[in-house]
């Protein structure tokens, strides 16, 4: 067997080694998207960022191992190598990390509930407040509106503006 081929064999499995290592990248962004709620931009945001990660390690490891030479089988390394841990080892670090995540969920609900039943009180206490105040400034509103009348509408201004300017 030639040296070569050898070379080629053993860069092709370091390339599947990699795809590994790039599906366990995104499992990370994945499990970080299961614990913050993210809308479509964001996710957009985080997917990008994922690709250029990505490149740039692809980059440096074709710079490194291969010369900088793209070769085909080195991409369809990474790929196999990412396919073969997603349908294997993702599922088994996704189930885990929904389970951790729950019961961190679970614990901080436990700590923080006392807060928030206490934010809830003086929220509700506050919007008693807004009411109560609001329901004055409308009487007041309303006694305004009712002492003073628009100029333009009395008839008597009317009669004794086109007296003054008719002339």
């Amino acid at each position: 067997m030639s040296t070569f081929l050898v070379e080629e064999t053993i860069l092709f499995l370091e390339s599947c080694v990699l795809g590994v290592f790039l599906g366990c990248l995104f499992d990370l962004f994945r499990i970080f998207r299961m614990t913050v709620k993210c809308g479509t931009i964001f996710v957009f945001i985080q997917d990008i960022l994922y690709f250029a990660i990505i490149t740039f390690v692809t980059f440096m490891f074709l710079l490194s191992y291969n010369d900088g030479r793209l070769r085909m089988f080195i991409l369809v390394g990474e790929l196999m190598g990412s396919v073969l841990y997603f349908f294997s080892l993702s599922i088994l670090i996704l189930k885990s990390s929904e389970l951790i995540i729950k019961v961190m969920k679970k614990i901080l609900s436990i700590i923080l509930n006392p807060f928030i039943i206490f934010f809830k009180f003086i929220k509700s206490k506050i919007d008693n407040l807004k009411t109560k105040i609001n329901f004055k400034l409308k009487k007041f509103k309303l006694f305004d509106k009712l002492s003073l009348k628009n100029i333009s509408k009395i008839v008597y201004n009317k009669i004794m503006f086109r007296k003054n300017f008719t002339k």
